[in-house]
């Protein structure tokens, strides 16, 4: 009789550290399987993270280099206005003062030819008048 209360004591205690064993087994299993998908959730945020960390620079980059692109345009194109501009302002003064100058030798053509007609015109009263 005390054989079998042992046997059966056995198989209990045998039976409970099996199960125990099992249960911590599933535990440590559920743990490990966690662990994986959070390192897996983790890896892909971290990739996201990356890929939007390295979008944004690259639209940064690709603006500025725009931004400058056209300012530097701005600046050729406003130096070349004002080349364009100080050149027509210079072209108005020379020709200002060459159609000054025609019009200075104009008038002083004019004087010396009613010098001239008014020469002759007395110089043709003086003969009348000599030869009456």
């Amino acid at each position: 009789n005390q054989r079998k209360v042992v046997i059966l004591i056995t198989t209990i205690l045998i039976t409970t550290i099996l199960i125990t064993t099992i249960l911590i087994t599933t535990i440590l299993i559920t743990t490990i399987l966690t662990t994986i998908l959070i390192t897996i959730i983790l890896t892909i945020i971290l990739i996201t993270t990356i890929l939007i960390t390295i979008i944004l620079i690259t639209i940064i980059l690709i603006t500025t280099i725009l931004i400058t692109i056209i300012l530097i345009t701005t600046i050729i194109l406003t130096i070349i206005l004002t080349i364009i501009l100080i050149t027509t302002i210079l072209t108005t003064i020379l020709i200002t003062i060459i159609l000054t100058i025609i019009l200075i030798t104009t008038i002083l053509i004019t004087i010396i030819l009613i010098t001239i007609i008014l020469t002759i015109i007395l110089i043709t009263i003086i003969t009348i008048i000599t030869i009456m």
